[in-house]
Formats: structure tokens, C-alpha cells, sequence
């Protein structure tokens, strides 16, 4: 868990779209402050399970998902995405990138969105998505999602805990 911290500390993070998504207000990590947000750029694993305890704990009842911001780079800010339940499926002009941290859930991945409605800066979410591929994850994944392609998790197979990265795609170097 320390490296795969690291690893998600090297890379920056992200800045999770769609005002849909609740954001609870931050898990107080103990490193110190690096620039002018209250988010350092770096938390142990100890910490981010403190930041999901936090948000399993905010969560209530019924609510399909909780995001909880772990560390700030810049432009790009990493969350904890704690998923009980269904969510909506989105494109964003961001790449994303997760990692699945427990639990287990379904991925549904391309395709099109049937009932697409614009939404903030670039994003467009909807209910379905048809003639994407099924994906099923579980720990230890890791997937990345290109900018503008259709994703959602329909229903996690009870909590899907997952770290979360958008990558501005102007600042990225590359997208295959």
C-alpha cells in the first residue's frame, strides 16, 4: 500500500468531475502543508485508510458513493471513491486513472451514453451506457480511461473502494 501511495504521490492526482459526486470535507492528514492548499502530496498507507475509515463513516444511509480528496499537485488531486451503490455514467475531458484498493464491482467501459446531458466543464452524464464492455475488478486493479470515453460502475458487488486520479488531458504528455 506505501508504494502504491508513492506511486500515486509521483503522478500528481487528480480533480474528480461532476458536482453529482459528494465530497465530504477532508480527512486531516499529519505530513506537513506543501504549497498553498490545506492537501499534502504525499500520505502513507496508514493514512489512506484513516481517509476511507473517515469516509465509510460519513457515508449515509443509501447515499451510492463518497469522494474524499487524499492529495493535491498542481492541477491534478487524488481522491478515495468509497461505492456502495449505483452511479451514473459519465465522460470527462480528463484521463483517469484508478486503482481499486477492496472489494469488487463491475466496469462498463466505451460504448455510448443513451440519455447523455451536459454537464460542468466538458462532463456528460447519463444512466446508461450501450455497447461498452463489461469489466469486472477487483484488488489490485488498475485502470486507466481516456479522455472522452464512456464509463460506469453500475453497482459495486457490496463497497468498491478505489483511489482515483484525473489527469488534465492538456497537461498530459501523451494519450494513447
Amino acid at each position: 500500500m506505501a508504494a502504491l501511495a508513492r506511486s500515486f504521490a509521483g503522478l500528481g492526482a487528480l480533480a474528480l468531475a461532476g458536482a453529482a459526486c459528494a465530497q465530504q470535507p477532508a480527512y486531516t492528514l499529519a505530513l506537513p502543508l506543501q504549497g498553498p492548499t490545506a492537501i499534502p502530496s504525499y500520505a502513507t498507507s496508514s493514512e489512506i485508510e484513516a481517509i476511507i475509515r473517515h469516509a465509510e463513516g460519513a457515508m449515509k444511509p443509501g447515499q451510492p458513493v463518497i469522494v474524499q480528496p487524499i492529495h493535491q499537485f498542481g492541477s491534478y488531486t487524488s481522491f478515495v471513491e468509497v461505492r456502495r451503490g449505483g452511479w451514473t455514467a459519465a465522460t470527462h475531458p480528463d484521463i483517469e486513472l484508478f486503482h481499486v484498493v477492496r472489494g469488487t464491482g463491475t466496469l462498463i467501459l466505451g460504448g455510448t451514453i443513451t440519455d447523455a446531458k451536459p454537464g460542468k466543464g466538458g462532463n456528460v452524464s447519463g444512466m446508461h451506457i450501450e455497447g461498452g464492455r463489461t469489466i469486472k475488478v477487483g484488488p489490485g486493479d488498475v485502470f486507466y480511461i481516456p479522455a472522452g470515453t464512456a464509463h460506469q460502475f453500475p453497482a459495486p458487488d457490496g463497497e468498491l473502494v478505489l483511489i482515483s486520479m484525473h489527469i488534465p488531458r492538456s497537461e498530459a504528455s501523451a494519450q494513447p
